[in-house]
C-alpha cells in the first residue's frame, strides 16, 4: 500500500536517481534554493542542482489529515566552458557525449515516468517544461558554463501523521 509522503522523501529520491543514472556524486549533483546562484561551484566538467518549485494545494480534496499539492523540481545542468571552444555553439547543442541534448536526453531518461511505489504520488514524475541554454558567468569572471534546466511535476499527497 502506498503512504503518503514529504518533500524531503522525494527530493532525496530525485538526487539518487540522478546521480545513480548520470554517474555523478554528492559533490556534483546536489540540492540548490536558487538554480542560477549554487552555494558552491565544484571542480567538474558538468554538475546538476536540483531546486524545489513552488506548489499549489489542491483545496476542493482538502480534508483533516489530506492535503494534496501540485508540486515539482528543477533540475539544472552546468556544463562547464572551456576557453577555446568559445564561439562554438554547435559544439555546447549537438556533442553526442556532453552537448546540451545529450545531457536533456540523460536526465529525462532518468526521471520520467518514474514511480516511487511506496509513496502516494499523483502519478509518475513527468518532465513539464524545459528552459533554453543560457551562457553564465561566475563571481570572479573566470569561469563560465552554459546551462540549461528541465521542470519536472511530482504531485503528491503530503504525509500529516
Amino acid at each position: 500500500m502506498r503512504r503518503d509522503v514529504q518533500p524531503t522523501d522525494i527530493l532525496q529520491s530525485i538526487l539518487a536517481t540522478l546521480r545513480a543514472a548520470l554517474a555523478l556524486n554528492e559533490n556534483t549533483c546536489f540540492l540548490a534554493t536558487d538554480d542560477l546562484a549554487p552555494a558552491r561551484i565544484p571542480a567538474s566538467s558538468v554538475f546538476v542542482t536540483v531546486t524545489p518549485s513552488a506548489g499549489e494545494f489542491i483545496v476542493q480534496e482538502q480534508t483533516p489529515g489530506n492535503v494534496g499539492e501540485r508540486w515539482g523540481f528543477r533540475v539544472r545542468v552546468f556544463l562547464r566552458l572551456a576557453r577555446d571552444r568559445l564561439g562554438r555553439d554547435d559544439v555546447r547543442l549537438l556533442d553526442p557525449q556532453d552537448g546540451m541534448f545529450a545531457w536533456k536526453r540523460k536526465v529525462l531518461k532518468a526521471l520520467c515516468g518514474q514511480d516511487f511505489t511506496a509513496w502516494n504520488l499523483r502519478g509518475t514524475i513527468a518532465a513539464t517544461s524545459s528552459t533554453p541554454l543560457a551562457w553564465l558567468r561566475g563571481e570572479r569572471g573566470d569561469l563560465e558554463f552554459a546551462s540549461f534546466a528541465v521542470d519536472f511535476a511530482a504531485d503528491f499527497d503530503w504525509d500529516l501523521s
